[in-house]
């Protein structure tokens, strides 16, 4: 709606079609598509279940599984939890995968038949699944992508062949999908870069864990069912003789790998409420293969585990499992206000209340400071665009500062921020951040270029529920403040080592050398072992911030592309008082894929923000974690000063 192009001005979890994630009344045409994505895949997974469970379970068996499971799976993931139908669609490229590979299998059973039509129309349904869904969200359309490539290289079909089919819909649907969200064909590179630095950052900055221990039991439990019921199916059809062959168990193994890893990662990454993704998702898993008559208990008896250990993790049964009734009629009222049978306006009014009551609302003369003015919201809370649809939006390319996993991302919204293109206005939440981060290291070098780039116009409120608006510096000065800054102060923490030469610095030249700050100067470096605390200099009249640089064991790497990495902390401590004292140190997440970027550890009063909304300033600090024990490994802090005026 707004003309942004993803890659050059949006990067995100989400491509140009994620909006099909979410039915929200935004605007009628995003939640029609999304409403039409929603049936298709929720029907289109129906139609495979029942398919595939009607030789065994009998059409009507068939179909009460069908509805057991997909209930589950859309209480986590579907329309009742308001977000997942991406991950659906994941589903659903893995029945077509099992389809395809056992039609193929029939076919390779009867005397000189090759793929039938069914089989070659399924196959190139996948491929223009798997180019849509690289364009909603980026795990699921990588899922189906190499879904695709494990049917055209280990079902047995003639392989030149099974690659067209599957390739020319594949891209077929990618670019025209492409171009019907608006976007230009020239920024597809950015865009792929772009995500692919979002998925590669996200394990490292994202991962967690909620105690929820339980559950990593569940787990295991439920990837073993999945692997004995895909074993089974592997078998092939009744009647059939003899085991399959090395290419049948090699399509078996890589279906049960890359799919379970997947979805582990999808629910485990994040082990908080996100694991209940992980069941619902393997709920419809253990159902869709196609298994012998004979074989029908084990299946069942392991769709029912699957079942049980979901309600265990989720503390009860679905709403869509003990009164589908309820959820149906909700469902029907929301498909007719949004296909236009009244409610709309409604609905809308009803979503604009609930995103101001979520915080997402803004004072009358915040408004009138930014009116006719280009504007970013910083660094979340981007739904006010949409409470008030009378400001110029012009958002940093990361739409959510928490997601700037890496350097490349972080730098991509510094160099926008600093740029004569960047927004005139920024309301800024300096305290809003995640996972127990330092509000303001998330994105470091985003926010060392706000307070490079932008001065205080007005405050509104202190600590962590206040609110900035923040202008471009008139030339040749600071503008005005809106209070009292911190300067920085002496830090007296034990355990630095030599001073070496300085390391590249991530979002250096975006950060400094315009607005009202010089270019970063180099003051000095420190090596220490990890758990090893080091002394951050005093300067007086400049921002003090520092660029890190390590390597993390094998081990962590290694935990890394299987699930998540450990996690990676700062502990920072204030300047000793006059009198010697030292107050309580704060412990950080610290995202390692940010590392060489500057972090701001002290400013000087002169950056103009009222005091409860200044970051105090940083007397010593260490990095601890990520897989090291205390006093192995090493780290490095190159230290910079930024002369401010």
């Amino acid at each position: 709606m707004r003309h942004l192009q993803f890659g050059p001005s949006i990067i995100f979890t989400y491509g140009p079609y994620g909006l099909v994630d979410n039915i929200l009344p935004f605007y009628r045409l995003t939640a029609l598509v999304a409403v039409m994505y929603a049936l298709a895949i929720s029907w289109g997974l129906a139609a495979v279940l029942c398919w595939a469970l009607r030789p065994s379970w009998s059409l009507l068996g068939g179909g009460v599984v069908a509805w057991a499971v997909l209930a589950v799976a859309d209480a986590r993931t579907g329309y009742a939890d308001l977000g997942g139908y991406a991950d659906l669609g994941g589903v659903l490229s893995l029945a077509l995968a099992l389809t395809i590979a056992q039609l193929a299998r029939g076919a390779r059973g009867a005397r000189g038949a090759g793929p039938g039509p069914r089989c070659w129309a399924l196959l190139a349904l996948l491929g223009a699944l798997a180019g849509f869904q690289l364009l909603t969200k980026a795990n699921d359309g990588l899922l189906a992508l190499g879904l695709v490539a494990v049917v055209v290289v280990l079902a047995g079909l003639p392989p030149l062949q099974a690659t067209v089919v599957a390739g020319v819909p594949l891209a077929g649907a990618f670019l025209a999908a492409w171009a019907g969200a608006g976007q230009k064909l020239a920024n597809l590179w950015s865009y792929a870069r772009g995500t692919w630095s979002v998925v590669e950052g996200y394990g490292s900055a994202m991962s967690l864990t909620k105690g929820r221990g339980a559950e990593d039991l569940y787990a295991v439990a439920v990837v073993a069912m999945f692997g004995l019921v895909l074993a089974l199916w592997s078998l092939g059809p009744a009647g059939r003789s003899g085991r399959p062959g090395l290419m049948g168990w090699a399509l078996t193994a890589a279906i049960f790998a890359g799919w379970s890893w997947a979805v582990l990662k999808e629910g485990f990454v994040r082990h908080d409420t996100h694991d209940l993704t992980f069941f619902g998702l393997m709920a419809v898993a253990v159902a869709l293969p196609r298994v012998r008559r004979i074989h029908m208990p084990v299946q069942g008896a392991a769709l029912c585990v699957t079942l049980v250990l979901y309600c265990l993790a989720a503390g009860g049964a679905p709403e869509q499992l003990h009164s589908p009734r309820a959820s149906t009629v909700a469902f029907g009222e929301d498909i007719g206000a949004v296909a236009g049978f009244g409610g709309f306006s409604n609905a809308r009014a009803q979503l604009r209340g609930q995103l101001v009551a979520g915080g997402s609302g803004l004072p009358a003369s915040a408004l009138a400071l930014v009116a006719s003015r280009s504007v970013a919201i910083e660094p979340t809370g981007t739904a006010a665009a949409y409470v008030y649809p009378q400001l110029r939006w012009d958002p940093a390319p990361v739409l959510q500062g928490y997601t700037a996993y890496t350097s490349y991302l972080d730098d991509l919204d510094a160099s926008f921020l600093s740029s004569v293109h960047g927004p005139q206005r920024l309301i800024y939440q300096p305290f809003a951040t995640i996972d127990g981060r330092d509000p303001w290291w998330d994105p470091p070098a985003t926010v060392a270029a706000i307070f490079c780039h932008y001065v205080p116009l007005a405050a509104y409120g202190s600590g962590e529920g206040g609110t900035l608006v923040l202008g471009r510096p008139p030339a040749g000065g600071t503008g005005g403040g809106v209070g009292a800054g911190v300067g920085a102060g002496a830090g007296t923490g034990g355990g630095a080592a030599a001073v070496g030469g300085a390391a590249a610095v991530g979002g250096a030249a975006a950060v400094g050398g315009g607005g009202r700050c010089g270019q970063p100067d180099f003051i000095g470096k420190v090596d220490a072992h990890f758990g090893e605390r080091v002394n951050v200099p005093a300067v007086r009249g400049a921002i003090v911030a520092a660029s890190f640089s390590f390597s993390l064991p094998v081990s962590s790497q290694i935990k890394a592309v299987l699930l998540k990495q450990p996690s990676l902390y700062a502990t920072i401590w204030p300047p000793r008082t006059e009198a010697g004292a030292s107050a309580e140190p704060a412990k950080y997440r610290f995202v390692p894929g940010t590392a060489s970027d500057l972090h701001v550890l002290s400013v000087p009063a002169a950056l103009g923000y009222p005091a409860s909304l200044t970051p105090g300033a940083v007397g010593s600090l260490e990095l601890s974690g990520g897989g090291w024990a205390d006093g192995d490994g090493e780290y490095s802090v190159s230290y910079y000063t930024l002369a401010i005026r």
